[in-house]
């Protein structure tokens, strides 16, 4: 059928796309200094055993470029999902301090045009889990390594890199006004991760945080 075949070589595409552009993520991790990039990231490089110790999520994952592998806490291959966004962490992190300065995902480049997919697939999904039971947001991301941000009702700042801190706000209704949620960033995280993979990890917090 036409329209299967198409679907399949949409599919193919996008894998081979995937597998090329995280092959030049290792190629790009292999070529840099591993001290430094763990100096800059934020994470710890282990020269005699030949890999990087990065939390995300609140786990700890070990990064081996030679080996071009990513481990879980369990000692398993970490799904590629994981691994390619680690892997690009490492490689965008700057040498620059964290600037304390909240922004919406709109004021990331381009976050704008993909507001409403991304307001769909992360802040809804927080907003919709949440709240009828906000303090379980708020014990969800203490778990996972975070702190109480002290904005709107309920929040919660997750340090889902060791740069990249990502704070989920609730604001309680009433019988007059809806409640709300947003997920905010430092204004620094868009000079280290593309809006992209921005997205996808908020689509993943907010899956993780439900779970």
């Amino acid at each position: 059928m036409p329209w299967v075949e198409g679907a399949e070589k949409e599919i193919d595409k996008k894998r081979k796309d995937f597998e090329i552009a995280f092959e030049n993520a290792w190629m790009e991790l292999s070529e840099k200094d591993p001290n430094e990039v763990a100096r800059i990231s934020g994470t710890a490089y282990d020269e005699a055993g030949g890999f990087f110790s990065i939390p995300f999520f609140g786990k700890e994952y070990h990064v081996r470029p030679k080996e071009r592998v990513v481990v879980t806490p369990q000692g398993d291959r970490a799904n590629p999902f994981y691994a390619f966004l680690i892997v690009h962490y490492l490689n965008g992190a700057k040498d620059i301090p964290l600037k304390n300065e909240l922004i919406s995902f709109r004021e990331l480049y381009g976050g704008n045009v993909y507001y409403q997919a991304f307001k769909n697939r992360s802040i809804e999904i927080i907003r919709k889990e949440f709240e009828s039971r906000p303090e379980k947001l708020v014990e969800r991301g203490l778990e996972m390594g975070g702190e109480e941000a002290g904005i709107g009702d309920f929040s919660v700042r997750i340090p889902v890199f060791p740069k990249i801190p990502i704070t989920v706000v609730l604001w309680m209704g009433d019988e007059e006004v809806p409640g709300s949620a947003n997920v905010l960033f430092d204004r620094t995280a868009g000079e280290m991760l593309h809006t992209e993979d921005l997205a996808a990890i908020c689509e993943e917090l907010a899956r993780v945080l439900s779970a």
